[in-house]
């Protein structure tokens, strides 16, 4: 019997549903995306996650997933205090084996669990003070590289902008998020951007 290609042994956490960047009231129902990469059947896998470095849970998949499928898994609930988190979720073990591509097993997420209500309107986002990502302001940015950053090199009006220097980044399918506070719109008859 010949012995298996490590290439075989590939899974990648492809996605992270919940949390957004906006958790309301405390309640975080994590859900995330698992996707068969490699070249024959996944039947286990183990999947974590941790919470600003502590393990949370461990969660042992099992199931089939042929070449090219994924699968949805949510982890147990829990309940957080107001603050600001960073979620990192990783799988292991692929079919009690290694996995040679370990670049795809590990995303991460910057979140804010906040009241429900949110801030009152009008909100007003200068970036005219340093010390940026203010309190409430959440950045993610999964590959480390370059992301949304505060230059007082242009702005509308004050001192300050925000940017994303594209010019010298060229990252094919990233995505680097930056999110607001919670604003509360309810007594808005019309809202927009400006």
């Amino acid at each position: 019997m010949g012995s298996l290609s490590l290439s075989a042994q590939d899974v990648a956490v492809q996605s992270i549903l919940q949390p957004t960047a906006t958790v309301c009231g405390g309640d975080l129902f994590p859900v995330v995306v698992i996707g068969n990469e490699g070249t024959i059947d996944l039947t286990s896998l183990r999947v974590n996650y941790e919470l600003d470095g502590t393990v949370i849970a461990n969660f042992n998949w099992s199931g089939t997933l042929t070449p090219g499928q994924s699968d949805t898994i949510n982890f147990p609930f829990l309940s957080l205090p107001l603050g600001i988190y960073t979620l990192r979720v990783f799988s292991s073990d692929p079919n009690f084996m290694m996995d040679i591509n370990p670049v795809n097993d590990t995303l991460q997420r910057t979140f804010e669990v906040t009241e429900s209500i949110g801030t009152s309107i009008p909100f007003k986002a200068d970036f005219d003070d340093q010390g940026f990502p203010y309190y409430g302001y959440i950045l993610n940015n999964p590959d480390g590289a370059i992301g949304w950053e505060r230059t007082e090199t242009a702005a509308y009006t004050g001192t300050g902008s925000l940017y994303l220097n594209n010019y010298n980044y060229n990252g094919i399918g990233q995505e680097d998020e930056f999110t607001l506070p919670g604003i509360n719109m309810t007594t808005a008859d019309k809202a927009g951007l400006q």
